[in-house]
């Protein structure tokens, strides 16, 4: 969402329900042999279009995050006693001279057995594609399910979700049903970005209200709910239209690092501030990514 109200799509947030699913499907093959159209049809782009998103949204080319995913598996492995051929044919290597030199590549030394050491730790990059973040500390939150009341701005027109007017509308609904006052936060989630068809993409302006009570709901609000779960929450300080820096650490820095992995649940912002009377600068969201632990 930009500081005008509108949700941009392809900048911040639009397509990471899709990246996500290439994410996962990189995570969960790691001994293949992917191909370029492989990953981006689990994430319903063209091979092209996809490696533009996935750069934009993650600060590096696919090979490169597949490269360190493979590597971090790898690693894994040696820790449990394999050995460095069978770690590489285990990520997909069927060279061992190709393993060991990206593998150099990633962790700055050559692989080697390393039964019951501390993990290896990834030396820090800086990529210029996109702006210098503070470093991320997610916190690890359990969340019941969370009751909504939702506006749905269904479509794009010029690339953007009119996040904006859907919000006007909510308040609209919720001040006729007497709700105005008691609602606990306002979040953003985004529907349907799998589809090829963007008149089938949504943008839910959601709040969470302190209690649903029993009144008919006044078109075109609807009611709905996120499903509990485990979630890495991530702070953000800024205008809404530099959130994609936060996605991009969270995704390329702090993932690949630990040992959470993707859930199959939509990802959704929180937005703290006032719009209204908050500065660009200092309004505050979390970003909560949808993960599990094994």
């Amino acid at each position: 969402m930009d500081t005008s109200g509108h949700y941009r799509i392809d900048t911040t947030a639009d397509y990471r329900i899709r990246v996500n699913q290439a994410m996962r499907y990189m995570h969960a093959h790691v001994e293949d042999q992917l191909s370029l159209d492989e990953i981006a049809a689990q994430a319903c782009f063209s091979p092209f279009h996809f490696h533009r998103v996935f750069r934009r949204l993650t600060g590096e080319p696919v090979g490169v995050y597949l490269t360190r995913t493979r590597m971090i598996k790898a690693a894994s492995l040696l820790e449990q006693g394999f050995s460095v051929a069978d770690a590489g044919a285990a990520v997909g290597y069927r060279s061992i001279s190709a393993f060991i030199k990206g593998f150099k590549r990633v962790f700055g030394t050559l692989p080697a057995r390393r039964p019951g050491s501390r993990p290896l730790l990834i030396p820090s990059t800086t990529s210029a594609s996109y702006f210098p973040c503070p470093e991320l500390r997610p916190e690890i939150r359990v969340l019941p399910a969370l009751p909504l009341l939702y506006v749905t701005k269904q479509g794009i027109i010029e690339e953007f979700f009119d996040a904006g007017q859907a919000y006007a509308i909510l308040d609209n609904c919720l001040h006729e049903i007497g709700l105005e006052d008691r609602i606990q936060c306002r979040l953003g989630v985004l529907r349907n970005t799998t589809q090829p068809d963007t008149r089938q993409w949504r943008f839910d302006a959601c709040v969470v209200p302190d209690s649903m009570g029993s009144c008919a709901l006044p078109a075109p609000m609807k009611q709905g709910v996120i499903q509990a779960g485990l979630w890495a929450v991530f702070p953000h300080v800024g205008a809404y239209d530099t959130l994609w820096q936060t996605w991009n650490l969270a995704y390329k820095a702090w993932l690949p690092n630990s040992t959470a992995q993707l859930r199959d649940a939509p990802p959704f912002e929180v937005y703290l501030s006032n719009k209204r009377t908050t500065s660009p600068e200092k309004l505050r969201t979390e970003i909560y990514l949808p993960v599990t632990f094994p």
